[in-house]
């Protein structure tokens, strides 16, 4: 961003690599990861298991606890963020779909980008 930060929240089915359910913030707090989470939920039902990396948000009571409140278990290994971050990589995402997000634009227009990206990632996984 040309200012500031975008956060992106993703809940994978790790088995299908697919993307169940995605929220942007422009803070680092828990909130929207928690709105991602309860998203997938809604719409896939309870996984036995959650990993997550082990950033603040996601160690957080309040994240942690709505899973518990949930019936699922958490993990947190030192692997979970580097699978995740190589299936992202892995995807085969053409370099024209990539965007740079030096150049300015605001949330909205990085929301609507990373849709895009995340329907490409999506129909290269079906």
């Amino acid at each position: 961003m040309a200012r500031g930060f975008v956060y992106l929240a993703a809940v994978l089915d790790w088995f299908a690599r697919r993307i169940l359910a995605w929220w942007l913030s422009n803070t680092i707090e828990a909130s929207f990861c928690i709105d991602a989470v309860e998203e997938a939920l809604a719409k896939h039902g309870c996984p036995q298991i959650f990993n997550a990396d082990q950033g603040s948000q996601f160690t957080s009571a309040e994240f942690t606890s709505m899973l518990i409140d949930n019936g699922i278990s958490i993990s947190m290994d030192a692997r979970a963020h580097g699978e995740t971050t190589s299936s992202w990589s892995a995807s085969g995402e053409p370099s024209s779909t990539r965007k740079s997000f030096c150049t300015p634009m605001g949330v909205g227009e990085a929301r609507q980008s990373i849709g895009r990206y995340i329907a490409f990632y999506a129909s290269r996984r079906s």
